[in-house]
Parts: structure tokens; sequence; C-alpha cells
């Protein structure tokens, strides 16, 4: 469950989740917030971010154990801030954006730039081992300055673009760098990248899709967290040719990279294979226009029905469960 600070702080975070952004070092600055699900807009568009964090240093690997250990650091600091913030709420769930503001007088985030500098010490040392990645890798997903993005990205395809580990920043690198990920969908020695590149890609064009039905008819105001490139983007976004090209990825993920697995090790563990069929399956039959498909139960008086029996009038199908 979201804690209070982070639904207070929705209007303020809401632009990480879709532009991706990182911090400069020469900024006071923080790490992204857990992504916060908007009040004024689906929660689909908003996707929990991929963990960053680097893997656990082997011991006697002077350098990673660095690495683990700003990160840690930078954490920690980070919990406090939200702690802190969250006791400055005192419950309230729905703060003003005055009331934010005081908080924010008082509540400060931490001063990140010492770790970032470490960071780049370790880059500076050796810009190719899998340490170098590692740090690219925290340093891409707890930033939020463009400039420092771009460089991440850079030092990434310049020197560990051949890596399998290049998987697992695909998501990452959709909300940053669309040429990159085509690059590595094109060009990466592994299947299992080029199956991953294309599926973010998918992701992507989807996340734009609802964005951009989102955006319609708004206030251009009330959209000013989006960044004026981004909005530009969502109302010049063909609804049908981003539909067709998601179709496209799916078909091709099922018939070359079904095999793939997705979160592998973990209870969310699938495959691209059963994820694209799902996405075809939604495009042909769950889209707006297209013929709902049949649906058999029983009603409350435990009589058999069928969904088409109904067509031609009004409906109101509610879902509903437990999780």
């Amino acid at each position: 469950m979201l804690g209070g600070m982070q639904k207070a702080l929705q209007s303020l975070l809401l632009s990480i989740a879709f532009a991706g952004g990182c911090s400069s070092p020469a900024q006071k600055s923080a790490a992204p917030a857990p992504q916060p699900e908007p009040q004024s807009m689906p929660a689909l568009l908003i996707k929990p971010a991929p963990e960053l964090a680097p893997a656990p240093a082997a011991q006697g690997d002077a350098r990673a154990e660095r690495l683990a250990a700003l990160a840690k650091e930078q954490k920690q600091a980070m919990d406090a801030y939200f702690k802190a913030f969250d006791d400055a709420l005192k419950g309230n769930q729905n703060p003003s954006r005055e009331e934010l503001d005081k908080i924010r007088e008082t509540v400060k985030e931490p001063d990140t730039t010492g770790y970032y500098a470490r960071a780049q010490q370790l880059l500076d040392e050796d810009p190719k081992d899998i340490t170098a990645f590692n740090t690219l890798r925290w340093m891409l997903g707890n930033a939020r300055d463009d400039e420092l993005t771009r460089t991440s990205l850079g030092l990434l395809e310049k020197y560990h673009f051949e890596r399998p580990e290049m998987g697992e920043l695909c998501t990452q690198i959709a909300q940053s760098d669309s040429a990159m990920l085509d690059r590595l969908a094109a060009k990466s020695p592994h299947a299992q990248v080029r199956g991953l590149a294309l599926y973010a890609k998918a992701e992507a064009l989807r996340s734009d899709l609802q964005t951009a039905g989102y955006v319609k008819g708004k206030d251009p105001k009330d959209l000013e967290w989006l960044g004026a490139d981004k909005l530009a983007a969502l109302q010049s976004l063909d609804p049908a040719q981003a539909q067709q090209q998601m179709e496209q990825i799916y078909q091709r993920l099922a018939n070359e990279f079904a095999e793939v697995k997705l979160y592998p090790g973990t209870k969310r563990e699938t495959t691209l294979g059963k994820r694209a069929t799902a996405g075809l399956y939604e495009i042909h039959n769950l889209s707006v226009g297209q013929v709902t498909p049949e649906i058999e139960g029983t009603d409350l008086d435990s009589v058999a029905f069928k969904l088409s029996e109904y067509r031609g009038k009004v409906v109101l199908l509610d879902f509903w469960g437990f999780w």
C-alpha cells in the first residue's frame, strides 16, 4: 500500500513515471519516490519501476562493495526523508499544494551530491567492468537530470551494449531513448535482450496511447508536469498507427521470442510469448469498437446466461474480486 507521503506528492512527482528523468550531481536531489497512483487519471498508466539496485557485492570486490555502500546510504537517507514527510502530513491523504509547499520548507530532501560524486569516481576508475555497469544502472534509476540520463545511456551504449544484463534496463531505456531501444532490438547479440527491447517498445506505446487519451481536451496548464516535448508528442500521436505498431511487435515476440522469460525467478515470472498473446488478444477483442467476447455465467437467481443474449441492449459489466 502506498504511504501517505507518496500519495501527497503525486502532483509533484508524477512526471517521473513518464519522463524517466534524473538528477544532476551538482544539484540537491533525491532518488525517485515509489511511483504514485494519481487520483485524477487511470492507475494503470503508472507502472512500478524495475528494481535497479546494484547486485550484492562479492566478498573481496572492493569497487562493488563501495557501490553497494553508497547505494545503501542513499536509500537510508531517502527512507528517512519519506518518513519525515509522512510524519509531517499527520494522516492528511489529500493535502493542498500550499500545504505541501509548507511541509517542504521544513522537511528537506537530502543532499545527494556526494553519492553521485562517489559513483562518478567508480566510473572514472574503470568504465567497462560489471561494477561500472551497475553504477550506471544505479545512476539511471536514481537521478532526475536529463543531461545525466543522456550521459549514463551514452556510457552504457559505448561500453556495455553487448552485455546480456542490458535486458534488465530496457524498460528504463524506453522512457528516455527510444532510438537506443531500437538498436538493442536490432543488434544485441543476445536473443533475450532483443526480445525484452521489443517488449519494452510495445509497452511504451501502450502507455503513450493511454496517456494521450487522458490529456485529450485537458487544459495545457494542468499538464505542465509532462513537459512540453512529451505533451506535444502525445497530442500528435496517431492512435491507429501506434496500435498497428504494437500489434506487429507482439506478433514478432510470439513468433521469435516466445520462450524469453520476463521477471525470472520471481512470483511474476512469465514469458514474452504469454505477454504477446495477451496483448494481441486485447488488441483484437478488447479495443474500443470491437465486439465484446462471450461471457457465460449464472445470475443472482442461479439462472445460466450468456452475454450475447443481451446483444442490442445497454449492459453494465461490473468486474470485482478480492486480491
